[in-house]
């Protein structure tokens, strides 16, 4: 367990890392009293330009955060986290996009 981390939260946060399959950049975060998933494959929103560079996006939950209400905030995670990986492609573009990057290529570049 982290330091200073409350017990339900790592749980629930081991228990969302079991439903990815492993897969990284997904947390389940508390910020200001609520809880929010962060991730950059997370889709931009409306308002946002669509951009190849990669951006940490989060998303607020309805659940509020607490020992009572975890397996409320785990399963809206979960559904987060599989609504997103449900659009076709979701992953690969920040797949190839680091590639591109390790190798030294441009992303804008084909």
């Amino acid at each position: 367990m982290a330091v200073g981390r409350p017990q339900w939260l790592d749980h629930l946060s081991r228990s969302f890392k079991r439903h990815r399959g492993g897969r990284t950049g997904w947390t389940v975060e508390v910020m200001r009293d609520r809880l929010r998933v962060v991730s950059s494959e997370l889709p931009p929103r409306s308002d946002e330009p669509v951009e190849t560079v990669l951006k940490r996006r989060s998303v607020t939950l309805n659940t509020p955060p607490g020992p009572a209400t975890s397996a409320a905030a785990l399963q809206e995670a979960c559904g987060l986290f599989d609504a997103v990986m449900a659009v076709p492609g979701a992953g690969l573009i920040q797949t190839s996009l680091q590639a591109r990057r390790m190798s030294g290529d441009s992303p804008l570049q084909s």
